[in-house]
């Protein structure tokens, strides 16, 4: 199964700790053998939970974690890799049940359509 994990590298997320997430779910996935892309994005939209990791798969199974920390990201892919995501710290699933499901289900973002989708530095997103 090939996975992409977004983190939320904005900086409410960095604020929170983001950028040593990243480094480590970088690390992580240079000794590990789960094919996975793994994307920067800015701001996702739920600062008061940073920082924000979206694991998602190609058949369009999505979770995002909040209040993520480096301790916790071995854990996290290694259990979505197995098809069997945590449940802890689910802040919008579609697959689980998320803290911000019910409320964000019911919204239509239209000028903030792309915030936690394209990756802020690259030109083509």
């Amino acid at each position: 199964m090939e996975l992409t994990i977004k983190v939320g590298l904005a900086s409410c997320g960095l604020a929170a700790g983001a950028g040593e997430v990243y480094s480590a779910i970088e690390k992580y996935l240079k000794k590990s053998k789960v094919k996975t892309k793994l994307k920067k994005t800015a701001c996702i939209g739920l600062c008061f939970v940073e920082p924000l990791v979206e694991i998602s798969s190609k058949n369009g199974n999505t979770v995002t974690y909040g209040e993520v920390t480096p301790e916790k990201v071995t854990e996290l892919i290694e259990a979505y890799a197995k098809g069997k995501p945590i449940n802890k710290n689910v802040i919008l699933s579609n697959i689980l049940e998320g803290s911000e499901n019910e409320r964000l289900n019911n919204q239509t973002r239209i000028v903030l359509r792309n915030c936690g989708i394209i990756d802020a530095e690259s030109i083509e997103d």
